[in-house]
């Protein structure tokens, strides 16, 4: 039987988590509710990549600095 450790579930979780938010369109994108949003996922972007180093996020990273 073939399985995937819990640790590498939660960080394919976390993964899903943050491409869903990038494919996310603001309606009304110069709100400050919306600035936090992307904040908050640059912050996790972040992060991820911190924790784990072999993860490339540079798109997603620029993505959410508004350099996209």
């Amino acid at each position: 039987t073939h399985f995937v450790d819990e640790p590498s579930q939660q960080l394919a979780a976390e993964l899903k988590k943050l491409t869903i938010a990038r494919k996310h369109k603001a309606f009304h994108p110069d709100t400050e509710a919306h600035r936090k949003f992307l904040l908050a996922q640059l912050n996790k972007a972040k992060e991820l990549q911190s924790q784990h180093p072999f993860l490339n996020l540079l798109d997603e990273l620029a993505y959410f600095a508004g350099k996209h």
